[in-house]
């Protein structure tokens, strides 16, 4: 009963896992899609949401850095730029 109670957690906890995972890459690809179409103020917000779900993502750091840049944020842009560093 108690291998059953345990192994019914970690199912939980991967599918809570891979839900923030898919949330995170709808945002980021949301975010891409802004930042193509040169939207970067939206583009940016999606990027933070996409932090949200799952920091462990680098390139969002990478490419929120590249965003803050094209709107000449240049503060913001090394704080990401470092996070991936």
């Amino acid at each position: 009963m108690k291998n059953l109670f345990s192994i019914l957690a970690i199912c939980m906890d991967i599918s809570a896992y891979a839900s923030n995972t898919d949330s995170s890459l709808f945002y980021f690809d949301k975010a891409i899609e802004e930042k193509n179409a040169r939207r970067y103020l939206v583009a940016s917000a999606y990027f933070e949401k996409s932090i949200k779900f799952d920091p462990s993502i680098s390139e969002t750091y990478l490419q929120q850095g590249y965003t803050f840049m094209a709107m000449r944020k240049t503060d913001q842009a090394i704080v990401h730029f470092a996070k991936v560093y």
